[in-house]
């Protein structure tokens, strides 16, 4: 099977590689082959344009750039979600993955 590639993104890109740590540990622990990647949402454009991804999850303060990332996704075949408020704050990488494995069914 193909590694998924998960794409997170918040306003600076800061806060996701930070909780993208603890998202790899659980990742590792449930034996899950996904490629996880950072981004701030200013460099999601370039960034889609060097590579594909299957679903991109929004930090919960980046919501407002919601609409944004629709438009940049449109036409690509991709999933978008956000990371509910209090998986983010708890840094609750196990719960992130549940959601994730909700949108690859």
């Amino acid at each position: 099977m193909e590694k998924k590639v998960i794409l997170l993104a918040c306003t600076t890109g800061v806060s996701a590689t930070f909780f993208l740590k603890y998202m790899q540990q659980a990742a590792q622990i449930k034996q899950m082959q996904l490629e996880l990647v950072t981004c701030g949402i200013l460099e999601l454009e370039t960034y889609l344009a060097m590579r594909k991804i299957d679903i991109l999850l929004l930090a919960p303060h980046a919501r407002p750039t919601k609409n944004y990332s629709y438009q940049k996704i449109a036409n690509l075949s991709v999933d978008l979600d956000i990371i509910k408020m209090t998986d983010y704050g708890l840094m609750d990488g196990e719960r992130v993955l549940t959601q994730i494995e909700d949108l690859l069914v």
